[in-house]
């Protein structure tokens, strides 16, 4: 316990002092064209833009994600939250009238209950300490019938073969790994930028059953074994048309929405 309180600590104190992380979340989504999110993730946030409702992005970063939808659904009222206070400040610079940012802790957020209709959350599960609490805590300021979208490394995959993950999963066997992160970067490397600051390893099935524990429902749910069909490898192209459980689980990138009943 005392292990975890201290790396949660030492993700805070990072998190407030690193300003290059967060200049470099801004020139991944700019290399992108604006906007560095799979076409899933960006077709279920735009379903949410509806004139007057309240869209919650957890885990903000350097707000290039809420900026860019704010700049088109004028109507839609957005409110990013990040725990760094370098990153909610580089995301208010560049933010339009229909969003805001406010520093908060994901577990504990600074929100009242049943705030928003639709909440999500793009590669940061992986690095909160507790990060079921921060599910639950989002499940408490959606709206009834609000949704929330995760999009997070499948951490049941990253560091074993294929037949061992789908071993794991058929036995059970899967759990999150805590990782005590290394902190490095330098400008330009997306290799370290995008792993050297995990915490966890969550494996998709914890995931799911973490959501339906809190009360969610799930209406979609990828690893992305689909797009495997092109794959030069025999294995890879057969699990790719086995989308069902456990074969469904072994792509690289868990993208969920789930419902609030």
């Amino acid at each position: 316990m005392n292990n975890l309180k201290n790396i949660d600590s030492k993700v805070r104190e990072i998190l407030n002092s690193n300003q290059l992380y967060y200049e470099m979340l801004e020139q991944w989504h700019d290399l992108k064209g604006g906007l560095a999110v799979e076409p899933e993730v960006r077709s279920f946030i735009e379903a949410a833009c509806e004139p007057g409702a309240r869209v919650l992005e957890a885990g903000a970063g350097s707000g290039s994600i809420t900026n860019w939808f704010a700049a088109r659904y004028k109507d839609t009222h957005f409110l990013g939250v990040d725990i760094s206070r370098i990153g909610v400040a580089i995301a208010r610079k560049k933010a339009p009238a229909n969003a805001s940012f406010q520093v908060g802790d994901l577990k504990t957020l600074p929100l009242k209950d049943q705030a928003f209709h639709f909440a999500f959350a793009q590669s940061v599960l992986e690095h909160v300490v507790g990060w079921e609490d921060a599910v639950a805590d989002l499940y408490r300021v959606l709206m009834p019938n609000g949704k929330l979208l995760l999009r997070l490394e499948n951490g049941g995959v990253q560091n074993v073969s294929r037949q061992r993950a789908l071993l794991n999963y058929l036995l059970g066997q899967n759990h999150n790994d805590i990782e005590s992160p290394s902190f490095e970067l330098k400008n330009g490397n997306w290799t370290d930028h995008e792993h050297n600051f995990d915490v966890n390893q969550i494996p998709s099935d914890l995931l799911l059953k973490a959501l339906r524990r809190v009360g969610f429902g799930i209406s979609y749910f990828s690893t992305g074994t689909s797009h495997w069909r092109n794959s030069k490898n025999r294995g890879a192209r057969v699990v790719s048309f086995l989308e069902f459980w456990p074969f469904n689980h072994l792509g690289r990138i868990s993208i969920v929405l789930a419902a609030k009943p």
